[in-house]
């Protein structure tokens, strides 16, 4: 499909906004004005402009000219610009070649901007320092002072704070890692350690660490809110009592992010179900596609369990951004199935223990989507039955599987079941903590005390315990001992009076 979308980023906004047409199969293409942005980008879906490929990077600035004829030939039926809100000569040309256009125009505002106006938070941040509305007026107050200055604005302006007097001592810029920053840098008169080329997103601690370390009295830094690490800075200056100057940001109307992946997803995207096997439990684990399938999806349901899975994925491989997923604990079929039709065009995982063809709840649920004329694919996970019989060195192949959770028969109905199959290895999900105990004290009845019995209880994670003994010795543990009610039962068949 041809896109139709050209999204201005090379702000954390506009990353978002591009990955998300990769997860959704939106094809747009994305501005970019550096190669560092680019580099940014860290998923495979990502490339230059190629066709075939769901989003396409631009790498380079555009003029006012060159925008409005990448419009018409591309025929770009919405522009979203999502550049930084301090970036207003790029925000003017995208609006003059806009109008000259029929596409529809998008501005993406960050955090409380979008409200217009700013909340308690930023509030609090702003007393106590100088407020400014230019780079200009920030280089004025700083000219008629003394002391080391952290400036954390970037490279664009740099050549504002260059005229102050002294500055290739006073100043310590804290750029991005590139090229073209350091470059600036240097053509400004700062060298050596005055250059801190660095990538954010930056703690309070690290500030503080470099607020020390250069021994600055002075922290410039503009209203960039959360995405810019605004009040991480504001909190460090606090603390070492460093004076900060704010440059203020300027005002704009527009949508917030939220809102505009909502759009998207009305206007453009199609619903993708996923159903999926977390395995054992930990995320190690877990199976890369499985993990792929959190990440990219909107609306995750399941059972508690899977949900705390799940969040712990997101910690892990999205470490500091924040998630947006709406998490809801259901594993009913038919509520599920309400719940996946509420989410019309947004990416629904449905996550399941195990592998999903164990005894699975997740077939009842494949059996009413089917119903049901929805569409869904299906991830995989590790059986936590394999996962213990690979700790055992035992082969699957000679064994019975079978299941106790949600069953309603006991534990003698099911040794006649697995008796009648002739085999001696018997793998066995249990539904209470009571199921070892009670199929142990059967096969004693039945004359098989002396068969060995393992018990794995929260296999993969860190309080896995793996108990192995006979039936008799199970049975003669104290009466109020019970195991885990989510365990892999493993029996070995051995007859009590077998030599």
């Amino acid at each position: 499909m041809k896109p139709e979308i050209l999204i201005f980023g090379g702000t954390t906004e506009g990353r978002e906004i591009a990955e998300f047409c990769s997860q959704h199969e939106i094809p747009a293409f994305v501005s970019v004005y550096s190669g560092y942005g680019a580099d940014m980008i860290e998923t495979d879906e990502w490339s230059p402009d190629t066709d075939g490929t769901t989003v396409r990077i631009l790498v380079g600035p555009m003029k006012r000219e060159e925008i409005g004829q990448f419009l018409k030939e591309k025929e770009i039926r919405l522009v979203i610009d999502a550049t930084h809100p301090y970036a207003k000569n790029v925000s003017d040309n995208i609006r003059s070649a806009v109008a000259e256009t029929s596409a529809e125009l998008i501005r993406v505002l960050r955090d409380a901007e979008e409200a217009g106006e700013s909340d308690e938070g930023d509030e609090k941040c702003r007393r106590g320092n100088i407020f400014v509305e230019t780079p200009e007026e920030a280089a004025a107050y700083l000219t008629g002072t003394e002391g080391n200055i952290l400036l954390t604005t970037g490279s664009r302006a740099l050549s504002v704070f260059a005229a102050i007097p002294g500055s290739s001592e006073r100043l310590y810029a804290r750029v991005l890692p590139s090229e073209e920053g350091i470059r600036t840098c240097q053509e400004n008169g700062l060298r050596g350690r005055h250059i801190i080329a660095m990538q954010g997103p930056f703690t309070v601690e690290m500030n503080k660490a470099l607020l020390n370390q250069t021994g600055a009295e002075y922290l410039v830094t503009k209203e960039s809110g959360k995405n810019g690490g605004y009040r991480e800075k504001l909190e460090a200056a606090a603390a070492c009592g460093v004076q900060a100057v704010i440059i203020g940001r300027p005002k704009e109307a527009g949508i917030g992010l939220t809102q505009c992946l909502e759009l998207l997803r009305r206007r453009y995207s199609v619903q993708h179900v996923v159903i999926a096997g977390i395995g054992p439990g930990n995320t190690e684990h877990m199976t890369a596609a499985v993990i792929g399938a959190i990440l990219a999806a909107d609306r995750v349901i399941g059972a508690s369990r899977m949900l705390d899975c799940a969040r712990e994925a997101v910690r892990r491989f999205e470490p500091g951004k924040p998630d947006r997923r709406n998490y809801i604990a259901e594993y009913r079929p038919t509520e599920v199935l309400r719940k996946i039709r509420e989410a019309e065009g947004k990416n629904v995982l449905l996550l399941f223990s195990g592998s999903l063809a164990f005894h699975s709840g997740a077939c009842a649920c494949e059996a009413l989507l089917a119903e049901n004329g929805i569409r869904y694919s299906i991830l995989p996970g590790i059986s936590s039955v394999t996962y213990l019989s690979s700790l055992l060195g035992e082969d699957l192949a000679d064994a019975v599987l079978s299941s106790m959770h949600g069953a309603s028969r006991s534990a003698e109905e099911l040794l006649d079941s697995l008796f009648s199959s002739g085999k001696e290895h018997f793998c066995i999900l249990s539904g209470k903590g009571d199921d070892a105990r009670e199929l142990a004290e059967a096969l004693v009845r039945r004359g098989y005390g002396t068969s060995r019995v393992v018990v794995g209880e929260n296999l993969s994670l860190q309080n896995e315990k793996i108990t192995e003994s006979t039936a008799e010795e199970l049975c003669s543990m104290p009466a109020d001992a019970r195991f885990s009610a989510l365990s892999v039962i493993a029996v070995s068949l051995n007859k009590a009076n077998d030599k």
